[in-house]
């Protein structure tokens, strides 16, 4: 009866030891989903960086673009905001887009929120803005639309995405950081 006990004991730990394994070394479904979703995130973001007004167009959320006049005209407004940008010694260095933390279903659609951080440069330094991007899919992940933060509250985001789960909270708006130039820099 002990050797039969202890037998089972042991089948019990290498079970679990084997489930453990499984879980913790293999990769979860959502995983692939994520990461796909923030890379394609940063792939709109780079274009903004680099002017690359179609791609960004592409990547957009389609009333984000119908509102701005379509692709023409979103690339229009954009390419005048980023000259007057740079009359003001200002200009875009960076962008980096963080995955999201989950892919939340709302209805047919999916929905995450991804940390962002942009880098512009400014005369007597850089601001460094961190915010966030809502990604939006209508077919389960294969492609994703993103609008950023700064123009939503929880009201007009449901315009956006109707069904919207109540758990899904936009984060706060934060305010940009100056970084001064370090001495003998320019």
């Amino acid at each position: 009866m002990k050797a039969t006990n202890a037998l089972l004991v042991r089948a019990t730990i290498c079970s679990v030891l084997f489930s453990a394994t499984l879980v913790f070394a293999a990769p979860k479904e959502s995983d692939a989903g994520i990461e796909r979703c923030r890379a394609l995130a940063q792939t709109c973001n780079d274009a903004l960086v680099s002017e690359d007004y179609a791609t960004f167009a592409k990547c957009t959320h389609p009333k984000v673009v119908k509102a701005l006049g379509g692709p023409e005209g979103m690339a229009k407004f954009l390419r005048s905001g980023r000259e007057k940008m740079r009359t003001e010694g200002a200009d875009f260095l960076s962008g980096t887009v963080e995955a999201p933390s989950e892919l939340i279903p709302a209805g047919k659609l999916l929905v995450a929120i991804l940390p962002t951080t942009i880098t512009m440069k400014v005369p007597g330094g850089k601001l460094v803005k961190r915010s966030h991007l809502i990604g939006i899919s209508r077919d389960r992940g294969r492609h994703w639309t993103f609008i950023d933060r700064e123009g939503l509250n929880a009201d007009n985001l449901k315009q956006f995405v109707p069904g919207l789960p109540a758990r899904v909270q936009l984060p706060d708006r934060q305010e940009a950081v100056f970084e001064p130039l370090k001495s003998g820099s320019n």
